[in-house]
């Protein structure tokens, strides 16, 4: 229980993180460096979330109502998380 506890709240400050580095990104047309390793750490720390997601999501082992809530939150999170990778490293093209 304390695994699903720690992925949520990972996701949340992902979440959050995103928002902060979007609006830094959009706001500044002189990305520093330190901007840019932030945005590629995110994207790394992104990955792992989305594989950790993954893994508990394969984890599940009896067909209960918890375990199917957890699965279908794990794969709206992961298409989430899919998204905001996309957006982060599209930010990196412009």
């Amino acid at each position: 229980m304390i695994h699903y506890i720690f992925y949520y709240f990972f996701v949340l400050l992902g979440i959050i993180a995103y928002i902060e580095i979007k609006k830094r990104y959009t706001s500044s047309y002189h990305h520093s460096k330190i901007l840019i390793l932030a945005r590629r750490l995110l994207i790394i720390s992104d990955y792992i979330i989305a594989a950790y997601g993954i893994y508990l999501a394969s984890e599940l082992k009896e067909d209960t109502l918890f375990n199917w809530s957890i699965l279908v939150s794990a794969v709206i999170i992961l298409l989430f998380y899919l998204k905001m990778i996309w957006a982060l490293e599209s930010l990196g093209r412009r």
